[in-house]
């Protein structure tokens, strides 16, 4: 019996399999498969949570005034 690809689906049937991934899970497989990317990525860009705290707020300020943060001061706070 061939073997079947994730690329073979139609995409139909890919979206609804992309409907049940959580956000960790897409970011995964856009990441492992770039033929799918054009269809995750909207999907990742629909979940976006901005969150601003006091340093968010002080880090803004301090970006607006032409002050280029370093690594260590970007971080990514995931679920």
């Amino acid at each position: 019996m061939p073997s079947v690809s994730l690329l073979d689906l139609p995409n139909e049937l890919l979206f609804k399999i992309i409907l049940l991934l959580e956000q960790q899970d897409l970011q995964s497989l856009s990441s492992a498969i770039k033929e799918l990317r054009p269809l995750v990525e909207p999907f990742l860009c629909a979940n976006v949570e901005i969150r601003l705290f006091n340093d968010s707020i002080r880090f803004i300020r301090n970006f607006e005034n032409g002050v280029t943060p370093n690594k260590s001061q970007l971080r990514y706070v995931g679920q």
